[in-house]
């Protein structure tokens, strides 16, 4: 394991705690003392590009996002005609956190969906993700420029028209499938 080593000269004595694997260890030292820890842990940057809270939110997303699309598969559908209702939970989480975290969560949804349900195996798992991206990434996107009502409206049409230009894509490559 990597460390960042810094030594700091000291005239006083104190106490310091070096945190190991079995618990604590106490150190005293009057003139030098070596700090040793992970670089991430002693930077102090101002904040961070996604805090705890976000992280969460975006976690709880993915999974009702997954729920919705269980759920949706026991519907009665139409055989050409299926829509994932995951969408709206996604675009909820782009409009919300932008279009950076629809993309992610729309990944790991397409990702665990992979995994656990899907027989169509990579393949489908990019074809899924890249029409829940082209969806929710444009639609929030466009949000994310213009917070009105108006951009929410108009960045779910081209939303609509982005998944449709990858629908039409994934239709001259299914056969190659």
């Amino acid at each position: 394991m990597s460390c960042a080593v810094r030594r700091a000269v000291l005239r006083t004595s104190f106490i310091v705690l070096h945190l190991e694997d079995m618990g604590f260890q106490v150190y005293q030292n009057k003139k030098e003392c070596f700090f040793m820890s992970a670089p991430s842990m002693t930077s102090t940057s101002a904040r961070s590009r996604m805090n705890t809270k976000v992280m969460v939110s975006m976690a709880m997303l993915t999974g009702i996002a997954y729920i919705v699309m269980l759920a949706s598969k026991l519907m009665p559908s139409v055989m050409f005609l299926d829509f994932d209702f995951k969408d709206v939970i996604i675009c909820i989480g782009g409009f919300t956190f932008g279009p950076m975290a629809a993309a992610i969560i729309s990944i790991l949804v397409a990702f665990i969906e992979m995994i656990t349900i899907s027989t169509t195996g990579p393949i489908g798992f990019i074809m899924n993700a890249l029409a829940t991206c082209a969806f929710c990434c444009t639609a929030s996107f466009i949000y994310k420029k213009m917070h009105t009502k108006k951009g929410a409206v108009l960045g779910l049409a081209c939303g609509v028209v982005a998944l449709t230009a990858v629908m039409l894509w994934n239709y001259l490559i299914t056969p190659l499938y």
